[in-house]
């Protein structure tokens, strides 16, 4: 398809999103979890991108080298999503987990983690599913 032709597909970009936050939801939330609880350079490379997802760092992609199959899968399945929404809300909590992971593995200064969960405040939380919204 050319640049050119291209329509606003916008309509099926969320129906696709919405088809794969289940599969997101449990990648987002091995990939939070793995970077909260292990010390491995991977580790320190997932916890980067998880703070990259909203804005608050950045990310390598020539690291998804050094992920191993199933964490790269995690992380290419979460790029895509991220491409859709905000992707931390998947998970309840994760934004903030995603910032203790970071600051854990050195990403972030105890100052910046703290600057950036009072600047954050409630909007770290998960908002509620709307009644449209798939409960999952």
């Amino acid at each position: 398809m050319r640049y050119e032709n291209a329509k606003d597909d916008s309509v099926q970009t969320y129906v696709r999103f919405q088809k794969m936050r289940p599969k997101v939801k449990v990648a987002l939330e091995r990939l939070i979890s793995f970077a909260e609880t292990s010390d491995a350079r991977q580790a320190k490379t997932v916890a980067s991108l998880l703070l990259s997802i909203p804005g608050y760092g950045t990310f390598n992609l020539a690291e998804l080298k050094s992920l191993n199959g199933p964490v790269r899968r995690d992380v290419l399945l979460c790029i895509e999503a991220a491409c859709y929404g905000l992707i931390v809300y998947t998970v309840p909590g994760g934004l903030l987990r995603c910032i203790e992971a970071a600051k854990a593995h050195g990403l972030l200064s105890s100052d910046d983690a703290e600057l950036l969960r009072q600047i954050l405040g409630g909007a770290a939380v998960a908002p509620q599913p709307t009644s449209s919204d798939e409960q999952i």
